[in-house]
């Protein structure tokens, strides 16, 4: 063995295992005084981002809980205000049932009416000053509002309440947003065409009606069946009603007989003989005529005559199926008097709806959409919502409302108009200041209409005007480049210059004609807004919010020849606004709504207000706790509805935060569970084993005082050397 004392092996040995030994006791040290086997990164570099995710989940379960509490709270002050407004009602309710009675006096019902007044004042209240931390509930302002009860993104239970007030407590239960006909193949609704609450409807198919015999997939029920399809996304439903065929004045037709069992009708695709014309006695030939449909058919369609030859014969599908009525198979009829009657006109002959010159032709009927929990309706397109029988817009999902069609542009006379029996007045320029042609529009007719509210109880509002565009192109010159713009027209009087560069991309195309468009909307109460189509196309609509008549006119191409452009080339024709310098006018709807139904007459051309004939939303009457007065019989009355029809509505807000408690209660429970298990998990990576580390401390002593003891033993080995030196 060599004997040395510049390198003292052993004593770095020694030295190196002491070094080590003091690690492990530190470490054990450090567990043991903190609890947690993981102090840092380097304890365990994987373990540490296991362990640092459960503690966010942990966290964040635990602030989810809190969240979930404050939720509970939040429905417990909602439902709270509701009882004390059920209260309220069930006293209304009282004093109606005492002012119905015949023993009371005039005077006596005007009491018990101030103390209904001051309840209403009550509700009125309580609707608006309930609320929780700033938040009012029960105003209808509270909707669409997300509690965060994971420890995740989008980890949220939605709640929205459905306003208390009264301006929407007493309507009818079942109240709905009612379609106008769409009866051409030209409005066949698409993908696309109605979007409900932002979820896209798709189109309606054959398959959802098995009751109509021609045009099955355009329906009203195909149509509330496509509804249906998203009703869990939307939380709006869809019912056809009924298909109602207005009959034609025998008075307006040939007054010559028509010999029996000579015309044949095909009604939905069964045979109907029609009985012997006569204009003798105008009531029992009608008589003959509905009977004789009715006999001879299925009693899937009604054929009604309500005395009145004015009005013909009816024709009621009560499914909402489409009537088809068919006179081809008839050639060459004719009357006692020798001529012949075309078969285009045989259907109002026999006072059933006239087919407009058809030999045969099929209606469809409308159907209503309704709020699952009274939130509002919102309608919007990703392509020609008045092919799906709407206009876009905010409705209410608590009243009955009808939509119709884009106003005429002939002003509404005089009586023209009925609604509830009562003649609306004429449309007049004063109530529009800012349409062209003001009597013509959307605004100056339901002007028209709510000048007789008190009456009606029917109030009327224009839907926005919306002129959808078509793609955006641009003409190309002989050598196929794109040319530059620079041309001019007109809205609503007011000059807007458009200018791009010939290499301009469609979408730059597009902004540069919206852009200008909006430049001068504060003029004009026109906006526009990029779109792009279902087939990816750039396109753009016009939008006037007020609902203004909306005229595009004066195309002006300043471009040199050989560029031309033209309307067309701007996105600026559809079906309702053609042409290039010709003044085209684009007019809005009218939006009814009412607390119970509404029934349209006429004395005229209900058209031209928008409207067909008909009795649109719930069949059952009601009014709106603001107008309940039990100060007459008749009010007490109907009182008595609109407060049932109003505690209907409470009980159910009732019933959904009772529902949204006790899920809110489940989501508590199975969060805490989750979190104690998170917790358990955590604690298995990150916690200490006690005994373990005891051990190793234990360890570490016995190895440090030995480690000490034999690295002195070690640093003392080179003395034996110096022994060599003393021979």
């Amino acid at each position: 063995m060599v004997q040395m004392i510049n390198s003292n092996i052993p004593s770095l040995n020694a030295q190196r295992n002491l070094t080590q030994s003091q690690g492990q006791y530190e470490q054990a040290l450090e567990r043991l005084s903190s609890g947690l086997r993981i102090n840092g990164a380097g304890d365990d570099p994987s373990g540490i981002a296991v362990s640092t995710r459960f503690q966010s989940q942990v966290t964040g379960l635990d602030q989810a809980i809190r969240n979930a509490n404050d939720g509970v709270s939040l429905a417990q002050t909602a439902e709270g205000a509701l009882g004390s407004m059920t209260d309220s009602l069930q006293r209304i309710r009282e004093l109606a049932l005492q002012s119905a009675n015949a023993t009371n006096t005039a005077q006596d019902r005007e009491a018990l009416n101030q103390e209904v007044q001051e309840l209403k004042k009550e509700l009125n209240r309580v609707s608006d000053e309930t609320n929780f931390n700033g938040a009012n509930l029960l105003d209808g302002s509270f909707e669409n509002a997300f509690f965060q009860i994971g420890a995740n993104s989008s980890e949220t239970i939605d709640m929205g309440l459905v306003g208390s007030t009264l301006d929407n407590m007493g309507s009818a239960p079942d109240d709905g947003l009612t379609s106008f006909a769409t009866g051409t193949a030209d409005n066949d609704m698409e993908d696309g065409d109605l979007v409900i609450n932002g979820v896209s409807i798709d189109a309606p198919t054959e398959r959802n009606d098995n009751a109509s015999v021609d045009e099955q997939a355009q329906s009203a029920i195909a149509r509330a069946a496509a509804v249906n399809d998203k009703t869990t996304f939307t939380g709006v439903r869809a019912e056809p009603n009924k298909t109602t065929l207005e009959g034609s004045s025998i008075d307006a037709t040939d007054t010559d007989p028509l010999p029996a069992d000579a015309t044949q009708l095909k009604l939905n695709g069964q045979t109907v003989n029609l009985p012997e014309r006569t204009t003798e006695n105008p009531d029992d030939f009608l008589t003959t005529v509905s009977e004789a449909i009715n006999n001879q058919t299925d009693d899937s369609v009604e054929a009604v005559f309500e005395d009145d030859p004015a009005d013909g014969v009816d024709l009621i599908a009560s499914d909402g199926r489409n009537i088809t009525l068919d006179f081809s198979n008839n050639n060459n009829i004719q009357n006692n008097g020798g001529n012949t009657i075309p078969n285009e006109n045989l259907a109002a002959a026999f006072g059933l709806k006239d087919t407009n010159g058809n030999e045969t032709e099929t209606f469809r009927g409308t159907y209503s959409l309704i709020s699952e929990n009274g939130s509002e309706i919102n309608l919007s397109s990703q392509g020609e919502i008045n092919r799906a029988g709407f206009q876009q817009g905010t409705f209410s999902g608590s009243n009955s409302g009808a939509v119709g069609a884009p106003v005429s542009d002939s002003k509404l006379e005089n009586d023209e108009l009925v609604i509830n029996g009562v003649s609306i007045r004429a449309s007049k320029a004063e109530d529009d200041g800012a349409s062209p042609e003001p009597e013509t529009s959307a605004i100056a007719k339901a002007a028209a209409i709510n000048a007789d509210f008190e009456e009606t109880g029917v109030t009327a509002s224009a839907t926005p005007t919306i002129i959808r565009g078509d793609e955006v192109t641009g003409p190309s010159g002989p050598s196929g480049n794109n040319n530059p713009a620079d041309v001019s027209f007109q809205i609503n009087g007011t000059s807007i210059d458009v200018e791009f560069d010939g290499e301009a991309s469609v979408e730059q195309r597009q902004n540069a004609i919206a852009g200008a468009i909006n430049a001068r909307s504060g003029t004009t109460g026109v906006r526009a807004e990029t779109l792009t189509d279902a087939d990816g196309e750039q396109t753009f609509q016009l939008v006037a919010e007020d609902g203004r008549n909306v005229v595009i006119n004066d195309f002006t191409d300043n471009n040199a020849p050989p560029a031309s452009y033209s309307a067309e080339d701007f996105g600026f024709l559809n079906d309702a606004n053609e042409g290039n310098g010709e003044q085209q006018i684009q007019r809005a709807s009218v939006n009814l709504e009412s607390a119970g139904s509404i029934e349209i007459d006429t004395n005229g051309n209900p058209g031209n207000a928008g409207f067909q004939t008909g009795t649109y939303g719930n069949d059952e009457e009601s009014q709106l706790m603001r107008y309940v007065d039990i100060s007459t019989t008749e009010g007490a009355n109907e009182a008595i509805v609109a407060v049932d029809n109003a505690l209907t509505q409470v009980n159910s807000q009732r019933a959904q935060l009772g529902a949204v408690q006790n899920r809110f209660e489940s989501t508590i429970s199975n969060q805490r569970d989750a979190s104690a298990n998170l917790q358990e998990a955590n604690s298995r990576i990150e916690d200490a084993d006690f005994a373990e580390e005891s051990a190793n401390l234990s360890k570490g002593q016995i190895l440090q005082q030995a480690g000490l003891s034999v690295l002195s033993q070690a640093n003392e080995q080179p003395q034996q050397v110096l022994q060599l030196l003393q021979g």
